[in-house]
């Protein structure tokens, strides 16, 4: 059970990789590593938190006024939408069910304020991203604004560090596989992230090669060796190899 899900966790980030890697700029060319965000980064004095927000290697600063980080039970909560759109996910609200959705290409989150549960829907056919995860202290409310656990961003597979004083949120960096063909169209299917078979390798070397079909020959065997080739005869029915050998 822990190997298949391994196995899907490693489909999972790899098609993450793959979708983002499609978007990345030219100097950050397949088979090349990315650099790593900064951490660490200086708090800027607009911030009056213990914390300030790092969103891939930028500050997030307050907006108007308004802290986007505050505090339950000691720990932090950051605000949603503004740490949401800064990693590029969109965020609406829907009014019916009192619910934030937070989209990106591969998952949607739930969240709703008051409640511990993060429910996330998957996109991908080829695997089940569906799961949910209870977070506390719990999505809190506050003047329109929503703030969440840092953590819940760990579901749309970014990394999340909290330091002394910085909140470090950022996506996985993954290598992508080389390729050199770039006539090939890519497509999140699980062939793009398997191997090629052994069979398929062979045809792809030599795709002429096919195993020729067993022959059916006949042997004369002579009755007696000193009769004229006119001596009555039977005939043995074998199969033989091209090669020459018997089966």
């Amino acid at each position: 059970m822990k190997l298949k899900q391994l196995i899907l966790s490693s489909i999972a980030v790899a098609a993450l990789a793959f979708t983002f890697g499609v978007a990345q700029p030219a100097q950050a060319a397949i088979g090349m590593e990315n650099p790593g965000p900064a951490m660490n980064l200086e708090k800027p004095v607009s911030v009056t938190t213990q914390h300030h927000i790092n969103v891939d290697g930028k500050v997030v600063e307050p907006i108007n006024g308004q802290q986007n980080v505050i505090y339950v039970d000691g720990q932090p909560l950051v605000a949603l939408r503004q740490v949401s759109e800064a990693l590029g996910y969109k965020v609406a609200w829907d009014e019916p069910t009192k619910t934030a959705l937070v989209d990106m290409n591969i998952a949607t989150l739930a969240i709703q304020p008051d409640s511990a549960e993060v429910v996330r829907h998957g996109k991908l056919k080829i695997i089940n991203l569906d799961t949910s995860e209870s977070f506390l202290p719990a999505a809190r409310k506050v003047d329109g604004t929503i703030f969440v656990k840092p953590q819940v961003f760990k579901l749309l597979l970014n990394q999340v560090n909290i330091t002394k004083d910085e909140i470090f949120i950022a996506p996985q960096r993954a290598q992508l596989a080389s390729t050199t063909n770039t006539e090939v169209s890519h497509k999140n299917e699980l062939n793009t992230f398997l191997p090629p078979s052994q069979k398929d390798v062979k045809k792809k070397e030599d795709p002429k090669a096919t195993e020729k079909p067993l022959i059916k020959i006949k042997k004369t065997l002579a009755k007696d060796s000193a009769t004229t080739t006119n001596t009555e005869a039977t005939e043995k029915s074998e199969y033989q190899r091209p090669s020459g050998l018997d089966r």
